[in-house]
């Protein structure tokens, strides 16, 4: 990983590995610890290229192995994700991602009655036993931290129970202004 930073008060501009940076918070400032990274924009494309040409520091992989979610809640997330755009498709509604990452809604559901910003979350159900699952209506807001959703964050709500990656069924529940 490498890490830019760029100054919001001038041209600076500091190219960090990401290996380099055993702290959760990082402050910058000129003449600061970090100051032997400060680099000029016109020095960015060497530093680039010798970061893709470090093999070991930086893996090189296809582009569809970094588009599949690491961690198995983020896996389930984009398989429920998946098959939920594929219902609306067939109901003649079109599905996008929304422009920014991380936001409060997942999908932007389009029809003819307008648009919807849709939060999904998704469960699988395990092969009998205890059928119950919890799903937390609330936003991450940190590392171990949540916080309530606003009212205006999303438009709808979809739930998606999942069994290995069969759909199951789905919730959806509109929210009202």
């Amino acid at each position: 990983m490498m890490l830019l930073l760029i100054s919001l008060d001038g041209p600076l501009l500091w190219a960090i590995p990401g290996h380099g940076i055993p702290v959760r918070y990082i402050s910058i400032t000129v003449g600061g610890k970090w100051d032997c990274y400060r680099c000029s924009w016109s020095d960015l494309p060497l530093i680039l290229h010798s970061v893709w040409k470090d093999r070991h520091l930086y893996k090189q992989l296809p582009a569809d192995v970094w588009r599949q979610p690491r961690t198995k809640e983020h896996r389930i997330e984009l398989l429920a994700h998946d098959l939920g755009r594929r219902v609306f498709a067939r109901a003649g509604l079109s599905v996008a991602h929304p422009f920014v990452e991380q936001g409060p809604y997942d999908m932007v559901v389009t029809g003819v009655h307008g648009r919807v910003r849709v939060q999904s979350k998704a469960r699988t159900l395990p092969h009998g036993g205890h059928q119950a699952r919890c799903i937390v209506l609330k936003r991450r807001a940190g590392p171990q931290a949540f916080r309530q959703y606003a009212s205006s964050d999303f438009d709808a709500l979809v739930i998606y129970l999942l069994r290995d990656e069969a759909l199951l069924g789905f919730f959806l529940f509109l929210l009202s202004n």
